[in-house]
């Protein structure tokens, strides 16, 4: 007797060391009262509800069982890679000792899966990953089989004989959306890979979870195209802001020092005969200023498949002119309208107004009032303003 205790003693002390250095097995506690008190090395570990499951080290364990009113059960149990089950018939206190009914008899347990080294749970205890085998005492299990990216398997057991479990896991799927700033753009997944899938933004996919990322491009005319990969571990949305495509717009015929305007916005000066712009596909307002000339603008509609060309005509700017008669030559003496007394002719026609615009370049002007008739030739330049002013002289001879 002395040297059980001594033995029992030894192991007592060794096995809380070995805890932290072994892996833990699963302990399982059948009792046949609710509430009694396990300890395990001498610790507390919980209450018997009135079965009782727990992680111990690998080594010796000391399993206590105790409730007022009842006797205490206690032994040592030598725990390994398989899960352990302890039947414990608690006897009350002055109770008739019957003896313990032969411990039942372990079955083997053997769980396969289609997805290798998936977790295995029983009575929500890992237990190790498949392929597994354990040595199970008759009686009632819950097992799962747990695998990311895929739905636990779960099936109830009755173990009363040697079983056998293939579980065949489903893989999980999670929902992809596709936004995008452009309605209707063409969204293509994983493209010429498993699980593709077609459709138009917004659009939404179901798709397997885990496993390799999937590719996603986002297309539309006119608009660059928008790629990325994703990782489908959960529902994901994904925002395709598609950029337009820029489009050569070419300007032909300029003269140096032309200003280029693009909707009213500036985008440079021409250095030679020809000024290329990268724009988006649309439709804009071209005006180009030339001094001297009229400004040039014309509407152009810029498309996505090839480079749109403008080649402007410059027309000159025409020149101003204002006919004034002085007042040191007015007769202030004529009654009436003075100006209904003067004609004015610009190369030969005559003008209904006596201000106006002409062409640039050499122009014949003639002025008639009465009897008097003046007449000369002069070169107007683009863009200037002039002033026809008769002057009264006399020369005596």
């Amino acid at each position: 007797m002395r040297k059980t205790l001594a033995v029992l003693l030894v192991l007592l002390t060794l096995g809380p060391g070995l805890a932290f250095a072994q892996n833990r097995t699963s302990l399982n506690i059948q009792c046949n009262e609710v509430g009694a008190e396990v300890y395990i090395n001498g610790r507390l570990a919980g209450k018997t509800t009135p079965n009782f499951s727990f992680l111990v080290p690998q080594g010796n364990v000391q399993v206590r069982v105790q409730k007022n009113g009842f006797q205490t059960f206690e032994t040592v149990v030598r725990a390994g890679t398989s899960p352990i089950t302890l039947n414990v018939t608690l006897q009350r206190i002055g109770a008739v000792v019957t003896p313990p009914p032969p411990p039942p008899q372990n079955y083997n347990l053997l769980v396969n899966a289609n997805v290798a080294g998936a977790e295995v749970i029983l009575n929500n205890v890992s237990a190790g990953r498949v392929p597994f085998s354990a040595s199970l005492a008759p009686g009632s299990y819950t097992l799962v089989v747990r695998a990311p990216g895929y739905t636990d398997y779960v099936e109830n057991l009755v173990i009363s004989g040697n079983r056998t479990v293939n579980a065949v896991l489903q893989g999980a799927f999670a929902a992809v959306t596709v936004v995008s700033n452009v309605q209707g753009a063409d969204v293509i997944i994983n493209e010429g890979q498993p699980f593709s899938q077609r459709g138009k933004a917004p659009f939404t996919a179901n798709l397997p979870m885990g496993g390799a990322p999937y590719s996603i491009r986002v297309t539309a005319p006119g608009y660059l195209d928008f790629n990325q990969t994703v990782s489908v571990t959960g529902p994901v949305t994904v925002t395709a802001n598609l950029q337009p495509a820029m489009v050569p717009l070419v300007l032909n015929n300029l003269r140096p020092g032309a200003e280029i305007f693009l909707n009213g916005a500036r985008i440079g000066v021409a250095n030679s005969a020809t000024f290329t712009a990268q724009v988006a596909p649309g439709t804009y307002t071209v005006t180009i200023r030339l001094g001297g000339f009229l400004d040039f603008t014309t509407q152009v509609t810029v498309g996505a498949a090839a480079p749109q060309t403008i080649a402007p005509v410059f027309q000159p700017q025409p020149a101003s002119y204002s006919f004034n008669i002085p007042a040191n030559i007015q007769n202030p003496d004529m009654k009436g309208n003075p100006w209904s007394q003067i004609r004015l002719f610009i190369d030969g026609v005559a003008q209904k107004d006596f201000r106006g615009q002409v062409s640039p370049g050499r122009h014949t002007i003639r002025i008639v009032s009465g009897a008097f008739a003046f007449e000369t030739s002069f070169d107007f330049e683009a863009g200037k303003t002039y002033s026809f002013e008769p002057f009264l002289g006399l020369n005596i001879r």
